[in-house]
């Protein structure tokens, strides 16, 4: 039975590697501008790596790892590019799994192409290892990464932009906070995050301010609702601070009628 060749580092016509053919990508964005900058002034420092795309000749490469290494060296318009062609590939899941182990080595991943990762290899079905064990994630970690991908654009857009400040963290209490205040603004939220280097704990408590009832908060009942039997003449009083001058008339009315009860009560 014939073994698949050594790996080994070729030059390859960029024309040959099926950059389109993205069924191992899984990154939110490619964030292309510094990486160009680099390859333009040093050249391509480390290798992307490819399988043969079916015995047909000329032979075509699919990218395994380095979409963008590819995609960079490709919009410079570069005729050649360094690849580790691995023929011992031949199995999808065994790729993915090497995509994500180069990646992860190399600390390329953002937490929301770990997310998108995680996603593509459940989706497909496979399931010899964790996926998320590969990236050194716990199972609460892993669902934490999945929950970010349900969140509304605005905000995964900043959690995946490196010169930011949001982290998945921030994400994910504000999209908590969205969900309490439908009117809440993410983008100045975001923006504010950004600008103030705010933490998640003064993200919080600034959201909770700003969207606080303005003026007194209603009095409510001066009976503990639970434990109050009126039938066996039993009231339970909360404890409710009254500032007679705070009172509308609702609460005026309803403290009145409270307490007109209670006197009945007692005879």
């Amino acid at each position: 039975m014939a073994t698949a060749p050594t790996p080994h580092i070729e030059r390859l016509p960029v024309s040959d590697i099926a950059i389109d053919n993205t069924a191992f990508m899984f990154r939110a964005s490619l964030r292309l501008a510094s990486l160009k900058r680099s390859i333009q002034a040093e050249g391509q420092q480390i290798p992307v790596i490819v399988r043969p795309l079916g015995c047909a000749e000329p032979v075509r490469y699919q990218l395994i790892s380095g979409f963008r290494r590819a995609t960079a060296i490709e919009q410079l318009g570069l005729d050649t590019i360094s690849a580790v062609v691995r023929h011992d590939l031949d199995d999808d899941e065994a790729a993915f799994r090497v995509a994500i182990i180069e990646n992860e080595q190399r600390k390329t991943y953002s937490d929301l192409d770990r997310a998108l990762a995680i996603l593509r290899y459940e989706q497909a079905g496979w399931s010899s290892v964790d996926v998320a064990e590969l990236m050194g994630l716990g199972k609460s970690q892993k669902n934490n990464l999945k929950r970010l991908l349900t969140l509304p654009e605005p905000i995964q857009a900043a959690i995946d932009e490196p010169d930011d400040h949001v982290s998945a963290t921030h994400g994910l209490v504000l999209g908590q906070l969205a969900r309490r205040y439908p009117e809440l603004d993410i983008e100045h939220w975001l923006a504010a995050v950004d600008d103030q280097q705010l933490s998640v704990a003064q993200l919080r408590r600034a959201v909770h301010r700003a969207h606080r009832p303005t003026g007194p908060e209603p009095l409510g009942s001066i009976f503990n609702a639970a434990a109050t039997d009126r039938a066996q003449g039993i009231f339970r009083f909360d404890a409710v601070k009254v500032v007679i001058a705070e009172l509308n008339e609702a609460d005026r009315a309803q403290l009145r009628a409270e307490l007109q009860e209670l006197l009945g009560a007692l005879g």
